[in-house]
């Protein structure tokens, strides 16, 4: 059985493959004027693109819209973000995928009549589809409905997407009924692409319940696939290895090694994972093990080249700013020495000149010093998520290969163990991201708030939340905010690591000039007189001290008590 944890990954292999089949080739409008350096970075990036060397392909793009900018050419900008967010997308850096998109939308200027709002929304469906924020996929995809263009193929785009949101909310039934109706679309009937990815996609729905006939839609679909669509390829192979996993083990291993060997060829990393998950739970058990050791190298490997992914397009934003700031004082420096030349007998333009001199040395030392700010901050940030990768993760891998090298994984308890690390690793990998993502400080503040404070509620523990939404958030600042988010975040985390509590009760206040935080939870706590900080309760301290407001710990009672001020 696939993983469902990868299941996700597999539906962005379809969707992304009936999304973008025609999306890659440049339709920006003809300029009457000179737009050679844009249309040559692009073309550049395109080029990029098809041969998968996606850090490349998303620098000059990126450079691309830089220089349209310049021209203020709306089209190749647009293009360019674009591009940029499916990239993003490909690489599942969802949070700069959706910032992309959203970007798009803002340079169309929300016209209801431009068609590529089409793209954009399917874009931000497919995005929010595998953030598991249904309402918000169909949303899209229903407003990409407004805007397709009059072609059979951006129609079945779409109800293949809106088919995928119900498969992912497992509401089968519904799925099958819309992806039957595609199945019988005429148009479906000259187009052997489109065709086996509805199959493909039926005859999964059909095996989800049971019924007969998933087998045979999964072997027709791949018997009309086209052999250079290697994506459809490797995610037909692994339905059948899926499939045949509950009834023939030699068959899923036979099409789960056929689904590896493809996603291969094609850099499909994401593909090549769930491929060795299904070889690793079916096969015996040294080629298992040996599976598995495959699994965590390349598993480590993707982290690291998307987090270098991430880092590569904040320092491309963080070039680009500079090269403007440099660019303008170079543009004042020029002024001032014509001025100069001018002035050179007049005392009047003596003192001017020296007046925009000093102005100058002003502006370069605070833009000297903000800089400076701005490189400490991302050291202080690289060297606490570098420390965390080390501490956490990159133990659990170590231990992790270490167990599979010393235990016999043909016995039933090591492989279940085994499977059970990876699945740490991989929660441990999803935390990160969320506890890292940026902080959404407008309108949706409070619901993502208090979204997060309910995501640590379990059986095991309540967390009960008093005076949240007796509080007017848009009198706060977003400082503020981000700096409230944070702590709860951290104090949420503590509490899941070393607490052991069953209850935990969060009380919100706004003061006249401050905001109130007060948590309480019936754990172990610490009697001792002298509180021990951790990693977390020291960057609660650090970022309440920043902030010039306070903290109180009660040590001498039972569980663990904490009250903050932070001012607004």
């Amino acid at each position: 059985m696939i993983a469902p944890k990868y299941h996700t990954y597999l539906l962005l292999l379809i969707a992304v493959s009936l999304q973008y089949c025609d999306q890659k080739k440049p339709h920006f409008e003809k300029a009457k004027i000179d737009r050679k350096t844009t249309d040559s970075l692009i073309n550049r990036a395109d080029s990029y693109f098809a041969k998968i060397d996606y850090d490349q392909a998303i620098e000059y793009y990126y450079k691309g819209k830089i220089a349209a900018e310049t021209k203020k050419d709306t089209s190749r900008m647009f293009y360019s973000l674009l591009s940029i967010a499916i990239i993003q997308y490909y690489q599942t850096d969802f949070s700069n995928a959706e910032k992309s998109c959203i970007d798009g939308l803002e340079l169309l200027n929300n016209d209801i009549h431009d068609p590529r709002n089409y793209d954009i929304y399917i874009n931000l469906g497919n995005i929010y589809t595998l953030q598991k924020q249904f309402h918000k996929a169909l949303s899209c995809f229903q407003k990409a409905s407004t805007f397709r263009r009059k072609n059979s193929k951006d129609f079945l785009n779409i109800e293949n997407n809106i088919a995928w949101v119900y498969l992912e909310t497992k509401d089968f039934s519904t799925a099958i009924q819309k992806l039957e109706i595609l199945n019988k679309n005429l148009s479906l009937e000259s187009n052997n692409y489109l065709k086996s990815i509805v199959l493909m996609n039926l005859g999964h729905c059909y095996s989800s319940v049971g019924d007969r006939k998933g087998i045979a839609f999964l072997h027709k679909a791949r018997r009309i696939t086209p052999k250079n669509e290697n994506s459809i390829v490797t995610a037909n192979n692994l339905y059948l290895s899926q499939h045949y996993s509950k009834t023939d083990i030699d068959s899923s291993n036979y099409y789960a090694l056929q689904a590896y060997q493809c996603a291969s060829r094609i850099k499909a990393t994401d593909e090549r994972l769930l491929s060795l998950y299904s070889l690793i739970q079916n096969s015996k058990p040294d080629a298992s093990k040996q599976y598995a050791i495959l699994y965590l190298k390349i598993n480590d490997s993707i982290t690291k080249v998307r987090n270098n992914s991430k880092n590569l397009f904040a320092k491309l934003k963080y070039d680009f700013s500079t090269f403007e700031k440099e660019n303008s004082l170079l543009k004042t420096e020029k002024i001032l020495l014509n001025e100069q030349q001018k002035n050179k007998n007049s005392i009047a333009g003596l003192i001017t000149i020296i007046g925009i001199l000093l102005t100058t040395l002003i502006i370069r030392n605070l833009l000297s010093k903000n800089k400076q700010e701005k490189i400490r901050a991302t050291i202080e940030t690289e060297s606490r998520i570098s420390k965390q990768i080390h501490d956490e993760l990159a133990n659990d891998l170590y231990q992790t290969i270490a167990y599979g090298e010393i235990n016999d994984l043909s016995e039933t308890e090591n492989k279940q163990t085994i499977l059970e690390k990876l699945n740490k690793i991989y929660n441990r990998i999803r935390d990160f991201s969320i506890q890292t993502k940026p902080i959404e400080v407008g309108t949706r503040y409070e619901k993502d708030l208090r979204i997060m404070m309910t995501d640590y509620s379990n059986l095991d523990t309540n967390i009960i939340v008093n005076g949240l939404d007796q509080i007017d958030w848009s009198k706060i600042t977003s400082q503020s905010k981000v700096d409230l988010y944070r702590i709860v975040q951290e104090l949420l985390v503590n509490m899941k690591k070393h607490s052991n509590c069953s209850v935990v009760l969060f009380r919100f206040k706004k003061n006249e000039s401050s905001l109130h935080l007060s948590y309480s939870d019936n754990g172990k706590g610490n009697n001792s007189p002298t509180l021990e900080f951790g990693a977390g309760l020291t960057n609660i301290q650090e970022r309440i001290h920043h902030s010039n407001g306070t903290i109180t710990f009660e040590t001498d009672t039972s569980g663990f008590k904490v009250s903050i001020e932070i001012p607004t």
